[in-house]
C-alpha cells in the first residue's frame, strides 16, 4: 500500500509541478522577450493563488455546514 500511494503521489506531484511550471514560465519567457507587457506576467501566478485561497474556503464552508448538522447529536 505504501508504495501505491507513494507512486500516485509522485505521478500527481509531477504532473502539478509541470502544469505550474508552463503556466508560470510561457509568459515569463513572453516577456523577457517583450510580446507581452510586465504587468501582465504575474497575472497566472495570482489566478493560482486565488483559486487556491478559494479551494480553501470552500473546504472550510462544507466543513462547518456539515458540523452544524451534526450539532443535534452533541
Amino acid at each position: 500500500t505504501r508504495k501505491y500511494i507513494f507512486r500516485k503521489l509522485t505521478i500527481l506531484c509531477i504532473m502539478s509541478a509541470t502544469i505550474m511550471s508552463i503556466c508560470i514560465g510561457i509568459p515569463m519567457i513572453l516577456q523577457l522577450t517583450g510580446r507581452i507587457d510586465d504587468s501582465l506576467v504575474a497575472l497566472p501566478s495570482t489566478a493560482m493563488l486565488i483559486a487556491g485561497l478559494w479551494c480553501n474556503i470552500h473546504q472550510e464552508i462544507k466543513t462547518i455546514s456539515n458540523f452544524d448538522s451534526y450539532e443535534v447529536f452533541l
